[in-house]
């Protein structure tokens, strides 16, 4: 009698590479968003163009069914009854802004470094590695040994 062999679910699991990892990363945040919802000039939740929505808060729930403009318009009443000053942003495809960049406002994130040596070369511009922007050590906010330190037990840890 032939026992089956028992697998683990790390043999049907592949880990990426941080190539791959950084790719998939720079291919998200380079998606254009449909609609941007603010309130008070701020982001407080966003539609892709994928239909995913990525608040800063509670999003009530909204069937996702129809089209991108229906989904807006869904969420655009739900969000409505809760925030005064609901401003919304539609954008076509040409011309919207990436998730990113809405999500970097959203979330007040400054520039995202990828490399400490980068931070430390005075280089102010898009790191070819990665899609993160390099910024120097003359950001106000910004500590390199920090940095370093974290990205150390990131990589320690399995973060990366």
């Amino acid at each position: 009698m032939v026992t089956p062999s028992r697998k683990s679910a790390k043999d049907y699991v592949t880990c990426p590479t941080k190539e791959q990892g950084d790719a998939q990363i720079a291919k998200h945040r380079a998606t254009a968003v449909h609609t941007v919802f603010r309130v008070g000039g701020e982001i407080i939740a966003i539609l892709g163009h994928e239909r995913r929505i990525t608040s800063r808060g509670h999003v009530p729930m909204v069937d996702m069914d129809g089209g991108h403009d229906k989904i807006a318009e869904r969420l655009e009443d739900k969000l409505s009854k809760i925030y005064s000053g609901l401003e919304v942003h539609h954008y076509s495809k040409k011309e919207a802004m990436t998730y990113g960049a809405a999500t970097d406002e959203m979330f007040r994130r400054g520039p995202r470094i990828s490399d400490p040596n980068l931070a430390n070369s005075g280089v102010n511009s898009w790191s070819s590695n990665t899609s993160s922007l390099a910024a120097t050590s003359r950001h106000a906010s910004f500590n390199a040994d920090a940095l370093k330190i974290f990205q150390e037990a990131m990589e320690r840890y399995g973060f990366r």
